[in-house]
């Protein structure tokens, strides 16, 4: 964390170096994307609660640039989190309970680990 003033004050902010041609986006000229004290709390607050289960957290949208564009990736991850939840408790209620053991998960177009994660259950 990087004072925001000289004299010591309470404005701070989060640095995080990006390229040059993200630097545009950016709310600090010199390249540096910068975090008020107020939206990394709002940050942190989100990864906390995520990762204490609540699925209901969002960043707020109205956030601009590459703040912005970090807001609703962290809103796409929270909800293709919840669509996981959704599709397993669908998959224990067809399988465990109804006995239809020909159901299989699905999330449609997803990659990576959440793909992986969809095959390790079928």
């Amino acid at each position: 964390m990087k004072n925001g003033n000289s004299n010591g004050g309470s404005t701070a902010v989060m640095e995080r170096r990006v390229s040059s041609s993200q630097a545009s986006a950016s709310r600090g000229g010199s390249g540096d994307v910068l975090l008020t004290q107020a939206e990394a709390r709002q940050l942190l607050g989100a990864l906390v609660a995520l990762k204490q289960g609540d699925s209901s957290v969002r960043l707020p949208l109205d956030w601009a640039g590459l703040q912005g564009k970090l807001a609703e990736a962290f809103n796409d991850v929270v909800d293709l989190n919840g669509r996981v939840a959704d599709e397993l408790a669908r998959l224990r209620q067809k399988v465990g309970k109804e006995g239809k053991l020909k159901q299989r998960a699905s999330l449609g177009d997803v990659r990576g680990f959440w793909r992986y994660q969809i095959n390790s259950v079928n």
